[in-house]
């Protein structure tokens, strides 16, 4: 079973009684030490993660859900963690990243979480907004450079999960080709200089377009007056 869809915990520790199972479970925790209660209302799946935290899958809409760390302590529930999406994946043992569907049929990276660190890793920010997906075992980036004239293009590659660096050589739908890139600065210069040729490219057409309008409409024009 993939994590947080089940309940994982310490059975040394603790004692956990599943009371409903509907739509959603609710569970009811002691601690075998302390006696203490807890419960967790209408949850998906947990997992323990140190000896009074836990991540705790959650619905938060129709076809949004969260995950919440929470610290027990004192039969209390303290949220010390949120992040909602629509799609997670576990990348490694410490690693979650969340994505929201965007419009444009594609999964897009909203961040990635340490669990160890309980916080949002900043060496992810490049990586925002990027499309997502992990076949194979494999973390892929889609960054999509959108133009009216040329379309849609994209840039593919993949990112090792434990360092977030471009682990593959970059595919350019503009150029149908790939370029070896060592590291996020080198790829934010290579994007730029793509996005340089593309706009230079869509210049070039639409100026043509533009002549052959306008040649066309004089050539219309010449015909009526005579």
């Amino acid at each position: 079973m993939s994590r947080l869809f089940g309940a994982e915990y310490d059975e040394k520790q603790w004692k956990v009684e599943l009371i409903s199972d509907d739509n959603y479970r609710t569970y009811k925790l002691i601690d075998k030490k302390e006696m203490e209660t807890y419960y967790f209302h209408n949850i998906i799946g947990f997992e323990q993660i140190k000896s009074n935290e836990f991540l705790v899958l959650e619905r938060a809409g129709s076809s949004i859900n969260k995950i919440v760390r929470y610290r027990l302590y004192e039969s209390e529930l303290y949220n010390i963690f949120e992040q909602q999406f629509n799609s997670f994946e576990f990348i490694n043992e410490d690693r979650i990243a969340f994505a929201f569907w965007d419009n444009r049929s594609a999964y897009r990276l909203v961040g990635i979480y340490s669990i160890s660190e309980n916080k949002e890793i900043e060496d992810a920010n490049w990586l925002r907004g990027m499309g997502f997906s992990t076949p194979d075992d494999k973390i892929i980036m889609e960054d999509k450079m959108y133009d009216s004239i040329l379309g849609d293009n994209k840039i593919v590659f993949s990112i090792n999960p434990d360092t977030l660096e471009i682990d593959s050589d970059v595919y350019s739908s503009f150029r149908d080709g790939y370029t070896k890139i060592n590291s996020k600065d080198e790829y934010k210069e290579f994007r730029s200089q793509e996005q340089k040729y593309m706009n230079y490219v869509s210049n070039y057409y639409f100026n043509q377009k533009n002549d052959a309008i306008e040649n066309a409409t004089k050539r219309i024009l010449k015909k009526e007056n005579n």
